[in-house]
């Protein structure tokens, strides 16, 4: 036991533990916001060419995060960074929030907003009140997903040069041959699965939403963004250009 104390007291061990949490918050947070944003904006606003961009904003699944870091650190060696990381894994991994958040947009009964309306709640209030809670556990399934999936991640991390859990593992199995070490971090990466699991169980659990009555759910009319729908749309243009044209455009270059 106090070997293991010892071995988790160390500094390097501190330092995986913060690069680790820090890539792991920060690119669930950004994902979560860039996948709820463009679910909201493709399946329930009038933006232009909403079948393109629901298809566009799906594809960075298509490239893997490895590659995709290869293609940035290509460009310079800014990118070979811990913001460099956050920033490429974000574009690389937001659809895994985005697919299920638009999949519950599209599903959604207009009745609970009409409600809010109805009692006075503007714009922000319907949407903070009775859009988001429905659309919470399509996000917290989202964002569980990233958050595991940026604990495990290896190939990107490695190639960008930031260490974590996961490559530190990987020198300690196969280049110091030290697979206490290993074993050791593996445990820690495995225990700080544990508390996210468990807090996208219990936000699935604080959740009911019911209808009275038994009529159908009616079709939602798109909201009007008005003169902001070409801002968005250049915010797309750029989304789409960072997440898919950087990496295949690098790739192509190379080949």
């Amino acid at each position: 036991i106090a070997g293991i104390v010892t071995e988790l007291a160390r500094a390097r061990t501190l330092l995986l533990l913060a690069n680790t949490l820090a890539i792991a918050v920060s690119v669930t947070i950004a994902a979560v916001l860039i996948g709820l944003a463009a679910g909201w904006c493709i399946e329930r606003c009038d933006l232009p060419g909403r079948r393109c961009w629901r298809v566009l904003a799906s594809l960075p699944l298509a490239v893997p995060a490895f590659v995709a870091s290869y293609a940035w650190a290509s460009l310079g060696s800014a990118f070979e960074s811990m913001g460099g990381a956050i920033l490429i894994l974000t574009l690389s991994s937001y659809p895994l929030v985005f697919l299920p958040a638009s999949a519950a947009f599209r599903g959604m009964d207009p009745g609970f907003e009409e409600v809010s309306r109805s009692l006075g709640r503007g714009a922000w209030g319907t949407f903070f009140h009775a859009v988001i809670p429905q659309v919470r556990p399509a996000l917290g399934v989202g964002a569980l997903l990233v958050l595991t999936h940026m604990f495990a991640e290896f190939g990107a991390l490695s190639l960008l040069r930031v260490q974590t859990f996961t490559t530190a593992i990987f020198e300690s199995y196969q280049l110091q041959f030290d697979s206490a070490s290993a074993a050791l971090q593996s445990a820690v990466l495995v225990a700080l699965c544990l508390p996210a699991a468990y807090g996208e169980m219990q936000m699935r659990r604080r959740v009911r939403v019911s209808r009275v009555g038994r009529g159908s759910v009616r079709p939602v009319n798109p909201v009007p963004l008005g003169w902001t729908k070409w801002p968005v749309s250049l915010a797309f243009m750029a989304l789409t250009l960072m997440s898919l044209g950087v990496p295949l455009s690098t790739l192509v270059y190379w080949l």
